[in-house]
Protein backbone atom coordinates (compact mmCIF):
# COMPACT_ATOMS: atom_id res chain seq x y z
CA UNK A 1 0.00 0.00 0.00
CA UNK A 2 2.01 3.35 -0.70
CA UNK A 3 1.77 5.66 1.92
CA UNK A 4 0.08 9.44 1.67
CA UNK A 5 2.34 11.99 2.35
CA UNK A 6 0.07 14.02 4.28
CA UNK A 7 -0.84 10.84 6.60
CA UNK A 8 1.59 10.14 8.92
CA UNK A 9 -0.08 6.45 10.12
CA UNK A 10 -3.24 4.48 9.20
CA UNK A 11 -5.11 6.26 12.19
CA UNK A 12 -5.24 9.53 10.76
CA UNK A 13 -6.09 8.14 6.87
CA UNK A 14 -8.78 6.53 8.81
CA UNK A 15 -9.82 9.48 11.05
CA UNK A 16 -10.28 11.24 7.53
CA UNK A 17 -11.83 8.86 5.82
CA UNK A 18 -14.53 8.45 8.25
CA UNK A 19 -15.18 12.22 8.43
CA UNK A 20 -15.10 12.22 4.48
CA UNK A 21 -18.04 9.45 4.54
CA UNK A 22 -19.79 10.23 6.96
CA UNK A 23 -20.10 14.11 5.86
CA UNK A 24 -21.22 12.15 1.88
CA UNK A 25 -23.10 9.47 3.65
CA UNK A 26 -25.60 11.06 6.15
CA UNK A 27 -29.47 10.90 4.92
CA UNK A 28 -31.49 14.35 4.81
CA UNK A 29 -32.42 15.51 8.24
CA UNK A 30 -29.66 13.63 10.26
CA UNK A 31 -27.56 15.62 12.29
CA UNK A 32 -23.84 16.21 11.16
CA UNK A 33 -20.86 16.38 13.33
CA UNK A 34 -18.86 18.29 11.82
CA UNK A 35 -17.26 21.95 13.39
CA UNK A 36 -19.24 24.43 12.80
CA UNK A 37 -17.36 26.94 10.58
CA UNK A 38 -15.45 29.64 11.83
CA UNK A 39 -16.76 33.11 11.95
CA UNK A 40 -16.90 35.03 8.80
CA UNK A 41 -14.94 38.85 8.76
CA UNK A 42 -16.89 41.57 8.03
CA UNK A 43 -14.94 43.77 5.15
CA UNK A 44 -12.96 46.72 6.76
CA UNK A 45 -15.29 49.51 6.92
CA UNK A 46 -14.93 52.60 5.38
CA UNK A 47 -15.12 56.58 6.87
CA UNK A 48 -18.35 56.58 4.91
CA UNK A 49 -19.72 53.36 6.61
CA UNK A 50 -18.93 55.10 9.75
CA UNK A 51 -20.37 58.03 9.50
CA UNK A 52 -23.61 56.27 7.65
CA UNK A 53 -23.99 53.87 10.77
CA UNK A 54 -23.38 56.78 13.10
CA UNK A 55 -25.95 58.87 11.15
CA UNK A 56 -28.59 56.33 11.62
CA UNK A 57 -28.06 55.99 15.16
CA UNK A 58 -27.99 59.89 15.49
CA UNK A 59 -31.54 59.76 13.68
CA UNK A 60 -33.41 57.15 15.11
CA UNK A 61 -32.39 59.11 18.92
CA UNK A 62 -33.44 61.88 17.79
CA UNK A 63 -36.76 61.17 16.33
CA UNK A 64 -37.63 59.17 19.11
CA UNK A 65 -36.98 62.73 21.51
CA UNK A 66 -38.32 64.35 19.06
CA UNK A 67 -42.11 62.83 18.51
CA UNK A 68 -42.08 62.11 22.20
CA UNK A 69 -41.75 66.18 22.67
CA UNK A 70 -44.42 66.38 20.14
CA UNK A 71 -46.74 64.09 21.97
CA UNK A 72 -46.19 66.19 25.07
CA UNK A 73 -46.66 69.05 23.36
CA UNK A 74 -50.23 67.90 21.81
CA UNK A 75 -51.16 66.84 25.51
CA UNK A 76 -50.26 69.96 26.80
CA UNK A 77 -52.10 71.98 24.08
CA UNK A 78 -54.74 70.26 23.17
CA UNK A 79 -58.00 69.45 24.48
CA UNK A 80 -58.54 65.49 25.72
CA UNK A 81 -61.12 64.50 22.90
CA UNK A 82 -58.15 66.14 20.44
CA UNK A 83 -55.78 63.96 21.81
CA UNK A 84 -57.34 61.05 21.41
CA UNK A 85 -58.33 61.43 18.16
CA UNK A 86 -54.56 62.03 17.26
CA UNK A 87 -53.82 58.16 18.77
CA UNK A 88 -50.71 58.56 19.91
CA UNK A 89 -50.31 55.32 20.45
CA UNK A 90 -50.47 54.26 16.80
CA UNK A 91 -49.41 56.99 15.11
CA UNK A 92 -46.27 58.03 17.18
CA UNK A 93 -43.94 55.02 16.01
CA UNK A 94 -44.92 55.75 12.74
CA UNK A 95 -43.95 59.27 12.95
CA UNK A 96 -40.77 57.99 14.36
CA UNK A 97 -40.24 55.73 11.39
CA UNK A 98 -40.96 58.67 9.02
CA UNK A 99 -38.59 61.02 10.87
CA UNK A 100 -35.79 58.41 11.21
CA UNK A 101 -35.99 57.99 7.25
CA UNK A 102 -36.73 61.57 6.57
CA UNK A 103 -33.34 62.38 8.97
CA UNK A 104 -31.12 59.53 7.20
CA UNK A 105 -31.86 60.71 3.75
CA UNK A 106 -29.86 63.97 3.90
CA UNK A 107 -26.29 63.76 4.88
CA UNK A 108 -25.25 64.97 7.86
CA UNK A 109 -21.79 66.58 8.58
CA UNK A 110 -19.83 64.80 11.68
CA UNK A 111 -20.30 68.61 13.54
CA UNK A 112 -24.14 68.24 12.68
CA UNK A 113 -23.66 64.53 13.99
CA UNK A 114 -22.14 65.53 17.18
CA UNK A 115 -24.46 68.92 17.81
CA UNK A 116 -27.42 66.31 17.81
CA UNK A 117 -25.73 63.89 19.85
CA UNK A 118 -24.92 67.00 22.96
CA UNK A 119 -28.66 67.43 22.12
CA UNK A 120 -30.03 63.69 22.65
CA UNK A 121 -27.82 63.43 25.58
CA UNK A 122 -28.53 66.51 27.03
CA UNK A 123 -30.82 67.67 29.76
CA UNK A 124 -33.43 69.87 28.38
CA UNK A 125 -36.63 70.35 28.27
CA UNK A 126 -38.36 69.85 24.81
CA UNK A 127 -38.36 73.79 23.66
CA UNK A 128 -35.07 73.91 24.84
CA UNK A 129 -34.41 70.62 22.71
CA UNK A 130 -35.83 72.09 19.78
CA UNK A 131 -34.10 75.01 19.99
CA UNK A 132 -31.00 72.90 20.30
CA UNK A 133 -31.96 71.04 16.92
CA UNK A 134 -32.05 74.31 15.35
CA UNK A 135 -28.35 74.57 15.39
CA UNK A 136 -28.11 71.38 13.21
CA UNK A 137 -30.52 72.77 10.68
CA UNK A 138 -28.45 76.01 10.54
CA UNK A 139 -25.30 73.53 9.71
CA UNK A 140 -24.05 73.78 13.33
Amino acid sequence: MAKWPIFDDMRSLLVVASLVLSACGSQPGAPTTSEPSAPTQDPPQTAEDKLSRAQASTCAAVCDRLIQCSASDAKANLSPQQVAELNLEQTMPAAVEDCKRSCVSKPLSPKQLITARECVNGVFECPDYLGCLDAIRKGA
